[in-house]
């Protein structure tokens, strides 16, 4: 919130998005006349129709009364961040908001079927992964990239996560494999 109340654009998306290609000339492009743009999540309950996973802020007035909204919020509600922006867009004081859902093909949701739903390693820049099985499914697309051959892996950090059940055993599994295969070169 306060880079936006600066007067900056801000990006706040989850670690668990993969850029394929650089999202953001389509993004200043569109924000133009807009307070935010979002990704779209396809549930029709309190968690749609914005998913909270990719959100790109325009430094408005009206944008930065919903962040200090949102910031106060959060501190009295128990709600998961999802729940929270799709209640408050949809509260009478924010229906003046200018928001727009991304092109779901450019900024896709990972959430069941990837080429049931468009995607395309030539159009998606943005893949989020949104389900239980996140790891799998991103393995499933080859955007898994958490391996030792990447500059950012931390081994130790891997194996605390393996322990607290926070990667399940295919994962591990296939990242060990990546690991071996990769020690041979």
């Amino acid at each position: 919130s306060v880079a936006v109340q600066l007067g900056y654009h801000v990006l706040m998306m989850d670690v668990d998005s993969v850029f394929l290609g650089n999202p953001f000339p389509f993004l200043e492009k569109s924000i133009k006349r807009r307070d935010m743009l979002v990704m779209y999540s396809p549930r029709q309950d309190q968690l749609g129709p914005i998913n909270s996973g990719f959100i790109y802020f325009s430094p408005t007035k009206k944008s930065k009364i919903l962040l200090r909204s949102y910031e106060n919020v959060c501190l009295i509600k128990r709600q998961s961040d999802q729940q929270l922006w799709n209640h408050l867009l949809r509260h009478y004081m924010f229906q003046q908001i200018e928001y727009r859902i991304l092109p779901r093909n450019m900024f896709f949701i990972l959430w069941e079927s990837a080429t049931k739903y468009g995607y395309s390693t030539n159009v998606t820049l943005v893949l989020h992964s949104a389900s239980d099985k996140k790891a799998e499914r991103l393995m499933e697309l080859g955007q898994w990239h958490l391996q030792p051959t990447c500059h950012f892996y931390d081994t130790q950090a891997f194996e605390v996560a393996h322990a607290k059940n926070l990667i399940s055993n295919s994962t591990t599994k296939s990242s060990q494999s990546i690991w071996r295969s990769s020690k041979m070169w």
